[in-house]
């Protein structure tokens, strides 16, 4: 069963805006964690275009094109995501709930058949969440790992010159 939660490490590079005889460069690596369910529920398109027709309408009130994404659309993209993001875990815990008072009533009634389904709709819903435990437990082993990775590197070029480690 796929999840739908991804993790990935992105290495990415920036150009400055800068004279074109010597460019700066920022470099580095992001973690990125996105649960690729919530853009594919039915009202995050509609709303993500609204948020960003009212973003990019304020993009004149920036010197450029860099201020405005900083300073206005990215945090508010992020704003919204996490809003979003929240909505959906609300309705899903609300459908967790419900379907729980749904089975103890089935259960109570002897309706068996009914039981089944509900008990493979609240399978549907654990499966989801312990994919999604999987997925961040081994975002967590990466993040953990390059620390280790990054003490030691940091550790070596701090005492090359000194010959001792």
């Amino acid at each position: 069963m796929l999840s739908d939660h991804k993790y990935g490490v992105m290495e990415f590079l920036i150009l400055a805006s800068a004279p074109p005889i010597a460019p700066p460069t920022l470099t580095g690596s992001i973690y990125w964690k996105l649960n690729t369910k919530v853009v594919t529920n039915d009202n995050f398109l509609p709303n993500f275009l609204e948020v960003w027709e009212v973003l990019l309408a304020r993009e004149g009130m920036y010197e450029n094109v860099a201020d405005w994404w900083d300073e206005c659309a990215k945090p508010g993209l992020a704003d919204f995501c996490k809003r979003f993001s929240s909505m959906v875990s609300s309705g899903r815990k609300s459908t967790k709930r419900l379907l729980l008072v749904w089975l103890n009533i089935a259960m109570r009634d002897g309706d068996w058949k009914a039981v089944t389904v509900i008990r493979r709709k609240i399978n549907k819903f654990l499966q989801e969440d312990s994919m999604g435990f999987i997925v961040r437990s081994k975002h967590k082993q990466v993040v953990e790992e390059e620390r280790g990775s990054s003490y030691h590197a940091n550790r070596e070029k701090k005492y090359m010159g000194l010959k001792k480690l």
